[in-house]
């Protein structure tokens, strides 16, 4: 504001400018769909304060000056206006009314996450946990040597090749169920 206290209408956004422009016709409709008529001078000074606490809200700087101008501008095009977009039926809602509205549309249901399909295990992924000899490998001695679940204590013939033990023992505890 300190930087550019004089600026003007014209140097706002695009956007700035519209959500001006439809708080100034939206309020000035508001008010003559109440009293079915145009406002007077301190009606619009009602008007114009309204919607500059809206603005300074909106975190636009513009001076008051600025708007009174605009607004004093587009008067005389708001009463032609207004008068035949109330003939038609077009209603702008309050804020009110739309928060209730809001409230009574249905939300749609929630997406539910589908499932992440686990990877079918492939022998590399149990190379770490099974060998030939053991089943389940629990650890390794300080020597190295393996410790751990045998082949023939989960119930399978230790002479079969490793690719065979590994497929019964899947069978058997159905890894491959996605469950």
């Amino acid at each position: 504001m300190e930087q550019n206290p004089n600026k003007k209408l014209k140097e706002l956004k695009q956007k700035q400018k519209k959500k001006i422009a439809d708080w100034l016709y939206i309020e000035t409709y508001r008010f003559y769909q109440q009293n079915l008529c145009m406002p007077n001078e301190s009606e619009r000074d009602t008007i114009l304060n309204s919607v500059y606490t809206k603005i300074k809200g909106a975190g636009i700087w513009i001076p008051f000056e600025e708007i009174v101008a605009y607004y004093l501008k587009k008067l005389s095009q708001y009463e032609i206006r207004i008068p035949r977009e109330l003939a038609d039926g077009i209603h702008y809602p309050t804020r009110a009314e739309r928060l209730a509205a809001k409230a009574n549309k249905p939300k749609p249901p929630k997406k539910r996450k589908k499932k992440k399909k686990t990877p079918e295990p492939q022998m590399s992924d149990f190379s770490d946990i099974m060998d030939d000899e053991f089943s389940y490998i629990a650890g390794y001695t300080d020597g190295g040597a393996p410790y751990g679940v045998r082949w023939e204590d989960v119930g399978i013939p230790s002479d079969l090749p490793f690719a065979e033990k590994l497929a019964l023992y899947m069978e058997e505890y159905d890894l491959n169920d996605d469950e």
